[in-house]
């Protein structure tokens, strides 16, 4: 039996369709919300943590812990799956004193078997801010194993001389010739051994017994990949001891065995990760099923062609390089449209380890092509006369197919770059703060950025707490009040930009320190007041000296203070202010300033001393860690003045 133009023009038609219908980028199970939200400053201990990620969890083989600073844990039990959300777990901790936390997670995805980690902080009555993590909590996402993609590679490599060699063996070739018969079943151990070593790295990387790993989804497709190439080693068993038809039956059923066998490969692979699965899945079964034929084809048709007649081997070389040109395009164009949906931009095609492989497998296979076309257009109408030039530029093919395998390995091991940010991740140049009132009814983010006393904008998401839906309120507004109270509040109206999201800008935090902020959400029936505490970052420009402590430079109204703490290692220790007029001379201060120290939620008020008429020391017995050192004080005219600056202890 001859292959006919029927399955390379299917596969181009295939490859077509996918590209009219790109689907959308999948990963790893990385964090992409949690609750509380990295960064948050929440007024109320949460009873649970809850985390969604961008793949299902295998909750079994995932742990969340929840440590103070100290390292001492809160979580209760262990973590389980919120109902009717799949990729969300949630774990229950123990009443949460006041102070900041790290959650470290380590999860399993049940998509593709890979484990991914990582810690955040939030704070419970105070701002986690410059908070340091316990040691015990530098859970992180664990490199690539190179036994993984060792066993990737071998599998592939097995796996796709197996589908070529069966389609060589079985439909181009008359007969079945020897060579490509024992190609095929040299393949098929080299499969087996692939997949062997890729269930033993994903065992380990789980850190459980293989019966725990494969009474997992993960374990499920580890089944399925040894079913069918255990179904592919019966069906060449008997091919071994038939001629003729029944001989190709045999060996088709090899093939299609191995096709199984990658289908579920691809199934518990990246492609499986986001909607609509099925065309993703379809596009990376196309574009391995079309390598399969041509590398692995390619393999077979070597070992095949020795000792035939010439005009039997320049026939099926003929074949072959036709069908191969076929396979080469359908490679090409669905790997372009699974590149764009795991990419996702050129800054991730270029700035991630996954875009670099992608860069480094495409540059293989244009090499290959260009080899590939040498044999089409110079040796192949010469395969007749001599195969030297066939099989030389082959080996070159082979050779570069193997370095593309590995890449692939490469990719199926690394998290793509899209969607791979956490979309509750705080970052460093804001404040953000969560709270609801208090019926529970409705749940506020509200984001300050740059967060410092001044300007500032302020954006308000309001969400109903138990269904999570947006709320569109007809007025929110924002009230503050200083702790001390000694200067009167004021409000901010803000203005709806989207679904349940506000925005305003103001000066209302016009002093460093801690702030009550009052959020009104007003609808047509009812309306929700949710009190929030956040205080102002730190603001002050950190002046190293050679030899001695950092000076921390804090600007003022008519002027500027210096602090700093001496020797800021632990034990006793000297935290000054030294109070500077417009002109850099000493400003003689009329008051004592207050000077307080946080660490971990508790602050320390220090007895303060006079050095000199603008200069003030405190004495201080401090302990490793971060703190928050802020004075407070009046100027000769009156104002009143805040600063704060931070400084690891050692």
């Amino acid at each position: 039996m001859i292959l006919r133009g029927r399955l390379p023009a299917a596969l181009l038609l295939a490859c077509a369709g996918l590209l009219l219908f790109a689907p959308g980028a999948g990963a790893h199970a990385l964090l992409q919300s949690s609750d509380p939200p990295a960064g948050a400053q929440v007024d109320g201990a949460p009873e649970s943590i809850v985390l969604t990620f961008s793949e299902d969890p295998e909750v079994s083989l995932s742990t969340v812990r929840v440590l103070d600073t100290s390292g001492a844990s809160f979580e209760s039990g262990k973590p389980i799956r919120v109902p009717s959300k799949a990729r969300t777990i949630r774990v229950s901790v123990r009443e949460l004193p006041r102070g900041v936390y790290t959650v470290a997670w380590r999860v399993l995805s049940r998509v593709d078997g890979h484990v991914t980690g990582g810690a955040y902080a939030f704070g419970v009555g105070v701002s986690p801010q410059g908070s340091t993590p316990p040691p015990t909590a530098a859970s992180v996402t664990p490199s690539v194993s190179a036994a993984e993609v060792s066993g990737r590679w071998l599998f592939y490599v097995g796996l796709f001389g197996l589908i070529g060699g069966a389609w060589i063996a079985g439909f181009a070739f008359p007969g079945a010739p020897d060579g490509s018969r024992r190609f095929t079943a040299a393949s098929l151990i080299v499969s087996a051994a692939g997949l062997v070593l890729l269930g033993l790295a994903q065992r380990s990387a789980a850190g459980v017994s293989l019966g725990d790993l494969l009474g997992t989804p993960i374990g499920h497709a580890l089944i399925w990949r040894a079913a069918g190439i255990g179904g592919a080693g019966l069906a060449l068993a008997a091919a071994a001891k038939l001629r003729g038809e029944n001989a190709g039956t045999a060996l088709a059923l090899a093939g299609m065995a191995g096709a199984g066998a990658l289908f579920a490969h691809v199934d518990a692979g990246h492609a499986a990760a986001s909607e609509p699965v099925w065309r993703n899945v379809a596009a990376q079964f196309v574009h391995a099923l079309a390598a399969a034929l041509w590398i692995g084809g390619l393999g077979a048709l070597l070992s095949g062609v020795r000792g035939l007649p010439a005009e039997d081997r320049a026939r099926a070389i003929r074949r072959f390089s036709g069908t191969a040109g076929f396979a080469l395009l359908a490679v090409a164009i669905t790997g372009t449209v699974r590149a764009i949906d795991e990419v996702g931009s050129w800054s991730g095609l270029t700035g991630s380890t996954y875009g670099r492989l992608v860069i480094a497998k495409a540059a293989l296979i244009a090499a290959l092509a260009g080899l590939g076309a040498i044999n089409r257009y110079r040796n192949v109408p010469r395969a007749a006369q001599s195969l030297s030039g066939l099989r030389r530029v082959s080996r070159g093919e082979l050779a570069l197919a193997a370095l593309a395998l590995a890449a692939a390995g490469g990719l199926a091991s690394v998290s793509p770059p899209a969607g791979a940010t956490s979309a509750d991740a705080a970052p460093a140049d804001r404040i953000v703060v969560v709270g609801s009132d208090f019926a529970e009814t409705v749940r506020i983010r509200l984001e300050v950025a740059p967060g410092f006393a001044g300007p500032n904008t302020f954006v308000a998401r309001i969400i109903e707490s138990g269904s999570g839906e947006p709320i569109d309120a007809e007025r929110v507004a924002l009230a503050f009040r200083f702790v001390d109270a000694t200067i009167g509040g004021s409000e901010l109206e803000l203005t709806r930009t989207g679904a349940g999201t506000y925005r305003g800008e103001g000066s209302n935090l016009s002093l460093d320190g801690p702030w009550t902020v009052t959020v009104l959400v007003q609808q047509a029936t009812d309306s929700a007041e949710i009190e929030l505490s956040l205080e102002t970052r730190c603001r002050a420009e950190a002046v190293p000296i050679s030899g001695g402590p950092t000076l921390y430079n804090v600007t003022l109204p008519a002027g500027s203070a210096q602090l700093y703490v001496d020797p800021g290692t632990a034990g006793p220790n000297e935290l000054h202010v030294t109070f500077f007029n417009a002109q850099g001379g000493e400003l003689a201060v009329p008051t004592f300033p207050t000077m307080t120290g946080t660490r971990n939620g508790s602050v320390t008020t220090f007895e303060v001393r006079r050095f000199t008429p603008g200069h003030f020391v405190s004495d201080a017995t401090l302990e490793a860690g971060r703190y928050k050192f802020a004075f407070a004080g009046t100027l000769p005219d009156g104002g009143p003045v805040r600063g704060c600056f931070e400084e690891t202890i050692r």
